[in-house]
């Protein structure tokens, strides 16, 4: 006995079973999915904070000092340093799970 029954075998280069390749495209989907929807929410949010802010504003009797009003706006974008990465990554996992359960479409 000369083969490793624990290696995944191999056919004409191939890893994955075409069963595995699905499960693999529907698990980066699903994460892809995820983190698109987790982008959307926290794109709401900043919407949110910036209308509280502007509501707080004209409410207010006084004029609002420049430094209330830049605190405002940084605590109200704070958001949009985590909403980009996370759609580029939710793009790209869809994607290549996308492109991953064509392919194994095709080998099944």
């Amino acid at each position: 006995m000369t083969e490793n029954p624990y290696q995944p075998t191999r056919l004409k280069g191939e890893v994955l079973s075409a069963r595995g390749a699905k499960r693999l495209a529907n698990t980066l989907i699903a994460l892809g999915a995820g983190a698109m929807a987790l982008a959307v929410v926290g794109a709401g949010v900043i919407v949110l904070r910036i209308a509280r802010m502007w509501q707080a504003i004209a409410e207010s009797a006084d004029a609002p000092m420049p430094a209330e009003l830049a605190e405002g706006i940084s605590w109200s974008i704070t958001p949009s340093i985590v909403v980009p990465p996370l759609a580029i990554g939710g793009m790209i996992l869809l994607v290549v799970g996308l492109a991953l359960r064509v392919r194994a479409g095709r080998r099944a």
